[in-house]
């Protein structure tokens, strides 16, 4: 595991992506994709593994967006 104890901006913006794609129950559905190692093929399904492997499963119940600012993308 590495020393960092944040998640990157790609790392924020991945889950950002994946908790738009599927709605109020995402971190059940990451936790089972993470389980499963089964995701929906999508272009950030490695940086969420990564996010997996750094930070460990029950990371994902304390994380919250309202910890990282929203940068407007123009």
């Amino acid at each position: 595991m590495g020393s960092n104890t944040q998640p990157t901006a790609d790392q924020v913006e991945a889950l950002r992506r994946y908790a738009a794609a599927h709605g109020r129950t995402w971190k059940a559905q990451l936790h089972q994709a993470w389980m499963t190692g089964q995701y929906d093929a999508g272009d950030y399904d490695s940086t969420l593994q990564c996010i997996r492997n750094q930070f460990g499963p029950s990371w994902l119940v304390r994380f919250s967006f309202n910890k990282f600012s929203i940068k407007e993308v123009k």
